[in-house]
């Protein structure tokens, strides 16, 4: 790992992983029983997050770096909350990289970290906008 990197974890059942992740800033407000945009974001920021196994399969599926995902997040707003899918509250984040690319991310919240839970590119049939469901 070169220096100025940081780690990010990827937790699939027992399965841990340490890979290298670059890091960024900014800010928002929501109920607190909700995960909220300033929470989110300042997580990403501080690297206290981590991928999913599944999170980080799509995002190559889609060939989107961890750059990429990063920006859409820091760049996004919140467009669904999931109070409770199973696995504790989670939300639908909409956002665009640097050059304009959409990008779907749902985050959810595991202990003191945010979990990047699947991650992908907003397309028809599911989606007619990035914004709005098909």
């Amino acid at each position: 790992m070169k220096i100025g990197e940081k780690k990010c974890i990827f937790i699939f059942k027992q399965y841990i992983e340490l890979l290298p992740v670059k890091v960024k800033t900014i800010t928002r407000t929501v109920s607190p029983e909700m995960l909220s945009e300033k929470y989110i974001k300042n997580k990403i920021a501080h690297n206290d997050y981590y991928y999913s196994k599944h999170a980080d399969q799509e995002r190559q599926n889609d060939q989107l770096s961890l750059l990429d995902v990063e920006e859409s997040i820091l760049s996004g707003r919140i467009l669904e909350h999931y109070s409770d899918t199973g696995r504790g509250k989670s939300c639908l984040m909409v956002g665009f990289t640097k050059e304009g690319k959409p990008i779907h991310c749902v985050c959810g919240q595991r202990g003191e970290y945010i979990v990047i839970v699947t991650v992908y590119i907003p397309k028809p049939p599911s989606f007619k906008t990035p914004f709005e469901r098909g």
